[in-house]
């Protein structure tokens, strides 16, 4: 999931490890080169302030310059090393089975109320959709 931007992202690298732009566009140099890109002060400055986005092959060059992976870049919920933070939404089959892992360490008592609880409001659902 995206939960900020790249210039967040860049901004946050900026105030961490207390650079400057010109330091990040010196320690893309080799990586530039590498790739066969151009990126100048001015491309930089407009990541930095969010006014654009990097393309493929800039992001590719910025998060090796910068040892940070190009998810984490791009503003997704992973780490810098791109290991990912919030766990994937479970399926509806992964809910079931949990829903029915639950019920079984219920007592036969606690079971029939949760039965009869999902009754009714599979019911209220159905008159719901009626009105």
């Amino acid at each position: 999931m995206k939960i900020c931007t790249t210039a967040d992202r860049l901004q946050q690298l900026l105030r961490e490890r207390n650079l400057k732009q010109v330091q990040i566009l010196e320690a893309c140099e080799p990586h530039l080169k590498k790739h066969n890109v151009k990126m100048n002060k001015s491309d930089l400055s407009q990541y930095v302030s969010g006014k654009v986005e990097p393309g493929q092959e800039k992001l590719t060059v910025l998060s090796q310059a910068l040892g940070v992976s190009e998810v984490w870049l791009m503003g997704y919920d992973v780490t810098e090393s791109g290991v990912q933070l919030s766990a994937p939404a479970p399926s509806d089959n992964s809910r079931v089975l949990l829903l029915a892992r639950n019920m079984q360490d219920l007592d036969a008592d606690d079971q029939h109320v949760l039965d009869l609880m999902i009754k009714r409001m599979r019911e209220k659902g159905r008159q719901a959709l009626e009105e």
